[in-house]
Parts: C-alpha cells; sequence; structure tokens
C-alpha cells in the first residue's frame, strides 16, 4: 500500500510529473489563493453590515483564523490537511450570521403594546405592503455583486437576482417565462432532472432534444421555431452531452422574423466562467434574443463550505422579465442568513477555484482511462472545445456492465474506506464545488447500466497523487471485497437469487412454472458468474453456485417423478429450456466437467431430449 504521509511521494508520480511544476510550489499558490478567497468573504460581510455589530470574539475569530492559516510554514503545506481550519472557519460563518438576524420577527407587527415584535434593525412595517419579512429583506448591494460576476463587453448590461435555492430560481423563472408564452419549448432531454421534471409535468407539449445529437438539436429548433429554448451547456448526466452554446444562439438568430425568442441557460456547473461574449466566438447576438442564465448557488459560489442554499438568475435584455415580482409571488426569497451567508467574491476568486476543479478533473480523469481497470468503462469528460476551454467541476466514468448498481455502491463504500485506512479526505456523496472529492454512483435514467459520478476538490498535486493512490489500492482490493459480498450478504442480488432458485428446487412438484422460473434464475445467475472472470478473488463465487444450484438441480433432474396433475406437468419445451439454462450454468462454472447424465457436458446448449437416450428413464410416461 502507498505510503500514507504526502512528503514521501516521488516525484516520478504519474500525477505529479504531468504538471510540469513542482508540488509545493503549486501548493503555495493554491493555499495563498484560499487565504485570499476568504479574507475577500470577511470583507464582504463586514461590506453589508453582518460584522458591524458582532460580539468581539466572533470578528476576532474570523480575523484570527485567517492569519492563522496564512501564517503556516509552506513546507507543510503537502502535508497539511486543512480539513479542521476549514470547519472551524465554517462554524465561524454559522455563528457570525446568525447575529444580526437572531431578532428579527419573520412577520414582524406594526405595533404592539407589550414586547416590540419587531427586529431592531427591521425596516418600519407598512401595512399590506412590507409587513412579511422576506419582502423586506434587503437584497440590492448583493445582487450588485452577483451582477458583477457576469459583465461583458455587450451593449446590454446583465441584471441579477437572488432566489432561495436553485430550484427556486428555476421555478420562479419559468413561471414569469409561462406568463409571457405558452408557446411549446424546446428542451434538452440531460436538463437537470428535478427541472425536467418541472417542464414536463406543467409544460405538457414540451419538445425534447437530444443533446447527444447536436445537428438533430439544431434541425429540431429551425423545425419548430421556438419562443422559448432550455439548454444545460454540460449536463450533469453520465455521459457529460456538451451543448455548443454559440451554435444554438446562431440558430435562433437566424429564424425568420424578429419575434422575441429566449435562449434559457443552466450554469451550475460553470459559474462565472459562463461569459456570453467569449463564448459566442463572434457569433451575431441580434436585439430580439434575450438571454437568461440561471444557477445554484450551493456549489461553486460557496468556497466548498456548502453553508446554506441558494440561486441566481442573469437576464441580458432588451425585454426584461419582472422577476423581483414574481419572485415575490412564489415566496423564493432567499433568507437573512442566506443573504449573509453567500460569499460572492471576485470573479477571479471563483475562476481560480473552478481552474483548480478542472485542473483535478482532467488529471485524475485521464489517469484514470490509463489505468484500463476491469472495474471501469470509458471515463467522460467534457468537451473543453464548446465550453470556451472549460470542462466543469466534476466526470463521469462507466461502471462495468458485467455489474448492476447495488454493486457500483458498493465500490463507493470500498473506496471511502480504502481513503480512510490511508488517511486521505474523501467523501461517498452527491454534489460538487467542495474542497474535499465526492464520488457517488448513479444508474442511468435515459438507458442501462451505472455510472459513477466523480467530482475531485480544490485538493493540491500532492493530495490528488494520494487520491490516485486510493483509487489504485481499492481497484485492486475489490475483487475480493466483492466476493465476500456476494456470498455472504443475504441482500446480494446472488444470494436473493439463489435462495428464488433454493424454493424452486426443493419444492414437491417440479411444475411448469416452476420451470419457468429456475429457467430465468439460472440465466441470472450465469451473467453473475460471467463476471467472476473480472477478478481472481471472484473464483470461489462459481463454486459456491455449484455447490448451492447445479449440482442439486441436476440431481432433482435426474431423479424427477411424473407430475400426476397434466395440467401441472411441464412440458418438454420447458424442461428442455431448463435442462439448456442448467448446462449453459453449469458449463459457465465448471467448463469441460463431465455431465451427471453421461457424456461430456455441452459446449453451449446442453443435452438434447430426444427419444430416451439422455433422458431419465422416469422421466414422464
Amino acid at each position: 500500500m502507498p505510503p500514507s504521509n504526502p512528503h514521501t511521494l516521488s516525484a516520478n508520480h504519474p500525477i505529479l510529473r504531468a504538471s510540469g511544476r513542482s508540488a509545493l510550489s503549486i501548493a503555495q499558490t493554491e493555499h495563498q489563493d484560499d487565504i485570499a478567497a476568504w479574507q475577500c468573504h470577511v470583507g464582504a460581510l463586514v461590506r453589508r453590515g453582518t460584522a458591524a455589530d458582532m460580539p468581539h470574539d466572533l470578528t476576532e475569530g474570523l480575523h484570527r483564523l485567517a492569519a492563522d492559516a496564512a501564517s503556516l510554514d509552506p513546507a507543510d503545506l503537502l502535508g497539511l490537511d486543512l480539513e479542521a481550519v476549514r470547519h472551524g472557519y465554517r462554524q465561524l460563518l454559522k455563528r457570525t450570521v446568525a447575529w444580526e438576524p437572531q431578532a428579527s420577527w419573520q412577520a414582524p407587527a406594526m405595533r404592539a403594546s407589550g414586547h416590540p415584535q419587531a427586529g431592531a434593525h427591521q425596516q418600519p412595517v407598512l401595512p399590506f405592503y412590507n409587513d412579511y419579512q422576506r419582502y423586506a429583506i434587503p437584497m440590492d448591494a448583493a445582487e450588485a455583486e452577483l451582477q458583477a460576476l457576469h459583465e461583458s463587453g455587450h451593449s446590454l448590461r446583465p441584471t441579477s437576482h437572488l432566489f432561495s435555492s436553485g430550484m427556486g430560481a428555476f421555478a420562479t423563472l419559468f413561471q414569469a417565462l409561462r406568463a409571457e408564452s405558452t408557446a411549446p419549448p424546446v428542451i434538452g432531454q440531460h436538463l437537470y432532472f428535478e427541472c425536467g421534471r418541472l417542464l414536463n409535468a406543467v409544460a405538457a407539449d414540451a419538445i425534447f432534444a437530444d443533446e447527444t445529437d447536436p445537428a438533430g438539436m439544431l434541425d429540431l429548433i429551425r423545425k419548430h421555431q421556438p419562443e422559448q429554448v432550455f439548454i444545460d451547456p454540460v449536463a450533469n448526466s453520465p455521459q457529460l452531452p456538451t451543448v455548443d452554446f454559440a451554435a444554438v444562439m446562431a440558430t435562433l438568430a437566424g429564424l425568420p422574423g424578429e419575434r422575441l425568442r429566449t435562449l434559457i441557460v443552466d450554469t451550475t456547473l460553470l459559474g462565472p466562467a459562463f461569459q456570453p461574449e467569449a463564448w459566442l466566438k463572434g457569433a451575431s447576438w441580434p436585439d430580439h434574443i434575450r438571454l437568461i442564465a440561471y444557477r445554484s448557488l450551493q456549489k461553486l459560489d460557496q468556497l466548498g463550505l456548502d453553508l446554506v442554499t441558494g440561486g441566481m438568475v442573469t437576464v441580458w435584455a432588451h425585454h426584461p422579465l419582472p422577476l423581483a415580482s414574481f419572485r415575490q409571488l412564489c415566496g423564493t426569497h432567499p433568507t437573512e442568513e442566506a443573504l449573509h451567508l453567500l460569499p460572492f467574491p471576485d470573479r477571479e476568486a471563483l475562476l481560480a477555484k473552478l481552474n483548480r476543479h478542472e485542473r483535478n478533473v482532467s488529471t485524475l480523469g485521464n489517469w484514470l482511462q490509463s489505468l484500463k481497470s476491469p472495474w471501469l468503462g470509458t471515463v467522460h469528460l467534457a468537451d473543453a472545445q464548446l465550453l470556451a476551454g472549460h470542462v466543469g467541476p466534476l466526470f463521469w466514468v462507466d461502471w462495468s456492465d458485467r455489474l448492476d448498481a447495488a454493486d457500483a455502491q458498493r465500490f463507493c463504500h470500498h473506496l471511502v474506506e480504502t481513503a480512510t485506512a490511508m488517511d486521505v479526505p474523501m467523501a461517498y456523496g452527491t454534489s460538487f464545488g467542495f474542497a474535499t472529492m465526492r464520488v457517488a454512483a448513479f444508474s442511468r435514467s435515459n438507458g442501462p447500466g451505472t455510472a459513477l459520478r466523480i467530482a475531485p476538490g480544490t485538493e493540491n498535486l500532492a493530495r490528488l497523487a494520494r487520491i490516485a493512490d486510493v483509487w489504485t489500492a481499492a481497484l485492486a482490493s475489490f475483487g475480493a471485497r466483492l466476493a465476500e459480498a456476494w456470498l455472504q450478504d443475504p441482500a446480494c442480488r446472488m444470494q436473493r437469487l439463489c435462495a428464488q432458485a433454493d424454493r424452486v428446487i426443493q419444492a414437491e412438484a417440479l411444475t411448469g412454472e416452476g420451470c419457468r422460473e429456475l429457467t430465468l434464475l439460472l440465466q441470472r445467475l450465469l451473467d453473475m458468474a460471467r463476471a467472476c472472470s473480472l477478478s481472481p478473488e471472484l473464483i470461489a463465487v462459481p463454486e459456491s453456485l455449484r455447490a448451492r444450484i447445479s449440482q442439486p438441480l441436476a440431481a432433482r433432474l435426474a431423479s424427477l417423478v411424473p407430475e400426476p396433475d397434466p395440467d401441472r406437468r411441464p412440458d418438454l419445451a420447458t424442461l428442455q429450456a431448463l435442462t439448456d439454462a442448467l448446462a449453459a450454468l453449469d458449463e459457465g462454472i465448471r467448463p469441460k466437467r463431465r455431465w451427471p447424465w453421461g457424456g461430456a457436458a455441452p459446449a453451449s446448449k446442453g443435452p438434447v431430449l430426444r427419444q430416451s437416450q439422455r433422458r431419465p428413464a422416469n422421466l414422464f410416461p
């Protein structure tokens, strides 16, 4: 097993060698970026007035934490685990932002005879205007900071709006768009699944386009000439289908007439990296084309701290949407805590963080592809040519098609257990944008099979090399872990199939229905037996199948007595299918062994029941 101390990593480690710079040099630069982002966050809290009246210990704690982290010995950066520092910073932030809103009322009173039912800093309440706290939360400064993330050279300045969550932002946006036009929209079928479900439920006439067929998607837009098109430039689904934003915009612009058309883009995986002017590659942007970008602020915008939910919508248009009004109607305002906790650092800080995610995505993804592990299939990275040089903060790896989703979940658990044993931070969970790598297994929604979603954090290269070592160790030892599960875990698919087969084999009479059920079970068990070729540690599994299923069933067939009820008696075709399935299973388990009824076991379909040559004498009268 690789050494637990990152200082002992060889400079020839493939992860470090690919960087072209020393691991220490990169770690120092990235650590300073972290400190600068934290200090920027503290400055934002002060600018918003949050820290003005905070207890002294909280303000001192924030500044002291940043100073202590900044004073770390650079030589320790390769081996130092900053998880504890980040956790302390996160706890202080939670305490900090709870200070000001703690006296607020969600429905403050206009006047009270006893104790005031309004916070000291709440605005005066006007009847039926701002008598709910969500109407009075000051968002102008925060929305101006958001807007600055997407300033571009276009003549249209963007307008940004804050919401309670990413889905809150999308649902409010969709309501505003539907109020404007009920024409059937064109929707990318790989849109984030909750957005897709909402669109499918409300816009029953929606036209779904397949992002994996770029030309077909553009033809669909030309054919239906929609007023609204919903896309995700890099879809968060196993094959990471990538949409050519410039081509879609050009197609919309080329439709006849100058009717208002809107392109709605999910930028959750890209954050402020989405800059329309750069992405258009010189393509025209007519005034009647309105561009709207929305994203969750829980991912890339919180420096990996995952503090609160939040969402944003940015609009470039001569025809703005009344999103503030719809936000009020839908009740999707951000909370006071969310407003103060969202960092809103500058664009450079966020892009530096995204660049680290993307460097780790490319490095680890290409390295995993080079392993050619039997457990893993194709590695899918986003097409950087269509994303202005970006690949996003995650990638996908196909899981072996010989194994099922439960086995993929077992591998994720095994991977994190291996990381624990090697003292390497890693998490099994969904979402992305964290300081620490996360991995999760997903069943495909649009086809068979399972895939692993891998979201590297912002680890420095020495940490990334240790993560690569964890993958190497976990992949090498997973065969033994899987064999143990298949042989001992009652919830495992093989054990469930064996239990079903036991029940049918031990039944008083082997009926036609029982034979058909056994045939199907044997075929499934054969698929699992074939999967045992993935690892030498799985060799015990076929032997277990032989002892538990193959031998007892062969003996049962050899001593089969006629079923007196002709309606329950299996016909020869059913029995033939069962015999073929048993022979195939037996051949898959133990090739070239002798068949119990005499003669060599057949290579494929098993013994053929012709005349009485290979039938038990007492099979049927």
